[in-house]
């Protein structure tokens, strides 16, 4: 049980890095993609507010200079900033 355990958690980690990776990137499809798939995996671990942000706006973030980006990052922050390394914080800052 220990080892499915430690599989999931690992799994859940990788797919987040997937996720933010794709956020910063500024790619909205795929940040999509990721987010549908850790929401499929992990439902009991929402990431919600930012999946539905990305659809409501997926047209204007095609534009990955369109200054929604920001507030996308700005709701992460705002919602899941204590559950990010430094470092993941900094870049959505200084994006």
């Amino acid at each position: 049980m220990f080892l499915f355990l430690l599989w999931c958690k690992n799994d859940a980690s990788q797919i987040l890095i997937d996720v933010l990776k794709s956020i910063l990137n500024r790619d909205v499809i795929q940040s999509i993609k990721n987010l549908e798939e850790y929401q499929e995996a992990f439902p009991l671990y929402s990431l919600n507010l930012v999946l539905e942000k990305l659809k409501q706006n997926k047209e204007s973030l095609l534009d990955r200079n369109n200054p929604e980006w920001k507030l996308v990052f700005n709701l992460i922050l705002d919602n899941y900033s204590s559950k990010l390394p430094a470092s993941v914080i900094e870049k959505l800052k200084n994006q």
